[in-house]
């Protein structure tokens, strides 16, 4: 039972290294290619300086919501 166990381990963790070898790269060359924070996926209010709830951006505190997580 240990050592099929530890084969169905090594095959598991192969293939995962197989299906990322053929997606595409995540990161970027910073000083050629910039990260566009204008679109759906990052909204900020200059106004209030604030961003917009649900988005990636910057943190909105809810004190009836707060865990004192110190993000803020």
């Amino acid at each position: 039972m240990g050592e099929a166990s530890f084969v169905k381990g090594v095959l598991v963790a192969t293939w995962a290294g197989v299906r990322h070898f053929f997606r595409p790269r995540m990161t970027l060359r910073y000083p050629e290619q910039k990260l566009d924070l204008e679109g759906p996926g990052y909204r900020y209010d200059p106004k209030t300086g604030t961003g917009l709830p649900g988005l990636k951006g910057r943190h909105i505190l809810y004190f009836d919501k707060c865990t004192g997580c110190q993000l803020c």
